[in-house]
């Protein structure tokens, strides 16, 4: 499963330039994983979570998902709102 993982990597890296992160292969490994991950949840287990919300369908999986997947990869980790500081600091 890993070098299925690997080939899809080699795949999008030819797209690099339009991900932001810093390391765009492990950005692509993490977005994938991700992915895979959550479908392989929904699919092979009747008792995830995934499960237990009404009006969840696999569309809408795959939406969400590729909604994710894209974002992930087109912000920069750096670009989160900044810490607020504490009182009295």
């Amino acid at each position: 499963m890993g070098a299925n993982v690997e080939e899809v990597v080699a795949v999008l890296l030819h797209h690099r330039d339009e991900i932001v992160q810093a390391e765009p292969e492990r950005a692509l490994r993490i977005a994938l994983l991700n992915a895979i991950c959550s479908i392989e949840a929904y699919a092979l287990d009747s008792n995830s979570l995934w499960h237990s919300f009404r009006g969840f369908s696999p569309d809408m999986l795959t939406t969400e998902l590729a909604t994710g997947f894209v974002a992930y990869l087109s912000h920069a980790s750096g670009s989160r709102r900044p810490k607020r500081s504490k009182p009295g600091r």
